[in-house]
């Protein structure tokens, strides 16, 4: 376990390295500034994740937060930070440029960066799938919203997406997991909940297991919010399911067949990661939901999720089953979108 510990921090501060101080060290450089102040600067971004994630791991209050907003935003536009320095390195062995231009151009393009990839985080876009079937009496709508990690993100963030929501005035609402990433989240953090204006039906996410589950459970159940763990409930002419996270991809596989489902009726799954599609095929599965994958966020994290998860986003099928993966409505770490974006989900389901 130590020996896990201490690869995980050097791991941490060899990417910090790479992400983080080189890209700052060369930015001060180009620019003239004071070494010191070049120095500091980039040994503060280099530790700034231990700093935030291991050191203040429990420490929440305002002060804190500020501090992870900005560690956090520092570490969502790494990625531009060292691609656009590697290809100024370039430009400065073929072309002569004088490098205070280059540093002024890379200060505008990491702010502008920045500042785009924030606004994309902070308003979802509204996807609307439209699927049909023949087991339904009369159509349906509903949301699917998953990954809004409140702690990492706001009350106020969580009210925006209910408003969101209420306006498009679906017959209920699925939350697939990861609504809550932080412990002794209370009722007022949640309080957006209360205005809803339909049924909610939610399943658990990795972080929910994380962190304090049963309170969590508690306190949405509380809410008015249906927690489906390993069950189902007929409601709105259809049966919708839901299970606990697992990372095991044949967990559906012997999980479904245990709830004796009806196959003359649909069937919606809520299954926090997009994992077992062609179990829920052989067992009679209309829709899965699932979310998890971010899709990585921020661009080329996305590569490195694809290679854990087949499906990272959208609409999939496996015969006459769909499987719709959710981007996620919030974040996690930076409140930054850049190359993917955050979503809330509008499906409308119609008879034939």
């Amino acid at each position: 376990m130590i020996r896990q510990i201490i690869l995980g921090l050097v791991i941490l501060h060899l990417l910090g390295a790479v992400f983080l101080y080189y890209p700052t060290l060369r930015l001060g450089q180009w620019l003239a500034l004071n070494d010191v102040l070049v120095q500091t600067l980039s040994l503060t971004l280099l530790f700034s994740q231990f700093f935030v994630r291991v050191v203040l791991r429990r420490v929440h209050n305002r002060a804190t937060k500020g501090l992870r907003i900005v560690a956090d935003f520092f570490l969502g536009l790494s990625p531009v930070m060292l691609v656009s320095v590697g290809v100024c390195e370039l430009l400065l062995v073929i072309i002569v440029i004088p490098t205070s231009v280059i540093g002024w151009s890379l200060l505008m393009l990491w702010l502008i960066a920045g500042l785009w990839g924030t606004v994309k985080a902070w308003y979802p876009d509204i996807v609307r799938i439209k699927l049909e079937s023949n087991k339904l009496k009369k159509s349906i709508t509903f949301v699917q919203i998953s990954d809004v990690h409140i702690g990492s993100r706001t009350t106020q963030f969580l009210h925006q997406v209910v408003q969101e929501i209420n306006a498009l005035g679906p017959d209920f609402l699925c939350i697939t997991g990861d609504f809550i990433d932080q412990r002794d989240i209370n009722a007022a953090q949640l309080q957006p909940l209360t205005a809803l204006r339909m049924p909610v039906y939610f399943c658990t996410g990795n972080h929910e297991h994380y962190e304090d589950l049963e309170a969590i459970l508690a306190r949405l159940t509380n809410l008015g919010v249906e927690v489906l763990r390993g069950r189902y409930v007929d409601a709105h002419g259809l049966q919708i399911i839901g299970f606990d996270d697992h990372s095991n991809p044949d967990f559906l596989r012997d999980a479904l067949p245990a709830l004796n489902l009806n196959r003359q009726r649909y069937a919606l799954l809520l299954f926090h990661r997009p994992l077992g599609l062609e179990h829920a095929a052989a067992n009679g599965i209309d829709l899965q939901i699932s979310g998890h994958t971010h899709n990585g966020q921020i661009v080329p994290f996305n590569l490195l999720v694809r290679s854990q998860f087949k499906y990272l986003k959208g609409l999939h099928k496996n015969n006459a089953t769909h499987l719709y993966v959710n981007e996620g409505t919030g974040t996690w770490g930076p409140v930054m979108r850049l190359g993917t974006r955050s979503e809330i989900t509008h499906f409308e389901i119609t008879t034939i």
